[in-house]
């Protein structure tokens, strides 16, 4: 169990964040807290009930504000905000948090996104018909050209994530934009008065 992170998860109450919360307790590094927010479900009862499980109810609707609801809950020194359907690898806890004591303060970690068949999500392919939609990025988009586009948000706001198949120096890559489905940060980096006031995704 690590003393220094607590986890928040909205959630709408599915049948697979019994999963998620499965792969957070048995992963090689245990949070010491699971803060989980469910919108209007009072029927999801949890398949463990785990130590470090918390469980809450709103019906204020919307990933941002059940985040919030949350995080005023927590006061440990790092923050993982998870979705309630992302299942984590063994070391993806302990990894993360490696980084972000790496980086320090005024960072966000998160990790590479793989489908349920174990490819990755984001891919900037390579091909001769893939020209014709890198000139419409690079033209249209104003975005960056071919592979430079991995991990960057173009100037109309369209977000490319990390490719994990292209080569990179490093380990930690640096981005402009990160998928907010499963992220670590110091807690004191947690925006705690977010100015959106929409209902639903975020």
């Amino acid at each position: 169990m690590d003393d220094q992170i607590e986890v928040i998860i909205p959630s709408l109450g599915k049948k697979i964040l019994n999963e998620t919360i499965d792969k957070l307790n048995n992963g090689s590094i245990r949070p010491k807290n699971i803060i989980c927010v469910i919108y209007n479900n009072k029927k999801f009862v949890p398949k463990k009930n785990y130590k470090n499980l918390k469980f809450f109810y709103t019906h204020t609707k919307g990933q941002v504000s059940q985040r919030l609801i949350a995080f005023k809950k927590t006061k440990e020194k790092f923050i993982l905000q998870i979705d309630d359907d992302i299942i984590i690898d063994f070391d993806c806890l302990k990894n993360l948090l490696i980084s972000i004591k790496k980086l320090g303060k005024g960072n966000v970690v998160g990790p590479v996104y793989k489908s349920f068949q174990n490819k990755p999500i984001h891919v900037i392919k390579k091909n001769k018909f893939q020209i014709v939609f890198d000139l419409y990025n690079f033209l249209i988009c104003n975005s960056k050209f071919g592979i430079k586009k991995s991990g960057t948000l173009s100037q109309i706001f369209l977000a490319y994530g990390i490719d994990p198949k292209l080569k990179y120096k490093d380990r930690l890559i640096k981005t402009d934009w990160l998928p907010g489905g499963c992220l670590l940060t110091y807690r004191s980096d947690f925006i705690s008065n977010p100015r959106y006031p929409f209902s639903g995704k975020a």
